[in-house]
């Protein structure tokens, strides 16, 4: 069984290695991570809370989630860090759409 603590500690290793910067909150109900999408994506963030593959959402989490999806956030739950990264990538995607080409 992998712990959070472990599933969160390597996905921000991983994301500083692309160029994110994963801030940790630390809030009751707010998701663990804010993390900006790096270089090339000004003003994009993703929030990302992580959980083991067990894990369930509290109450407060399920609360704030839908309070910052409704503002128009992304607000991911990760379950490896691979999740994470491709979360942040699928984000990133997401913008390389919509930027005008030339």
């Amino acid at each position: 069984m992998t712990l959070e603590r472990t599933i969160e500690a390597k996905a921000c290793r991983e994301l500083l290695k692309i160029g994110c910067t994963a801030i940790k909150v630390g809030q009751e109900g707010w998701p663990d991570r804010l993390v900006t999408l790096g270089k090339g994506y000004p003003n994009a963030v993703i929030w990302i809370e992580f959980k083991a593959l067990e894990g369930t959402l509290r109450p407060a989490q399920k609360i704030r989630h839908k309070q910052l999806a409704a503002d128009g956030q992304t607000v991911v739950v990760c379950r490896s860090s691979q999740e994470a990264l491709g979360a942040v990538a699928k984000a990133r995607r997401s913008i390389d759409r919509t930027k005008p080409s030339g």
